[in-house]
């Protein structure tokens, strides 16, 4: 399959500012690089200095099939109250209680819940 490559130039050219929610559903989405004395720059950081208010991604590999039902898990209860921290707090709760009750996981280890990020811009 052929990559897409985004650019930060590709980004700087659509009119993200006043945004409510940048999904980044994938391995390590919100990952960045340390930089010495400015801290962490990454796809997340550059969306929310772009105007986005919230930003969601991945801290780690994600099994897609718990990637996309948390995913539209948190998109439902966001759109129910328009708080994304609160939705990705629930969505995650669900996630645990979905794989507690399963035999197979019973105390699911955060790699199946946990990897998702949100950060938030705070201005206006």
């Amino acid at each position: 399959t052929p990559k897409v490559r985004l650019t930060v130039a590709d980004l700087k050219s659509i009119g993200w500012r006043g945004t409510e929610l940048v999904m980044l559903i994938g391995c390590e989405t919100a990952e960045g690089k340390l930089y010495r004395g400015t801290g962490i720059s990454g796809l997340q950081q550059e969306f929310l200095a772009l105007g986005v208010k919230n930003v969601l991604g991945n801290l780690w590999e994600v099994e897609s099939s718990h990637a996309i039902e948390q995913a539209g898990n948190f998109l439902h209860l966001w759109a129910a109250d328009g708080n994304a921290p609160l939705a990705l707090q629930k969505s995650q709760r669900q996630a645990l209680a979905a794989l507690a009750a399963n035999p197979y996981y019973q105390r699911a280890h955060p790699y199946f819940w946990g990897s998702a990020l949100l950060q938030t811009s705070f201005s206006e």
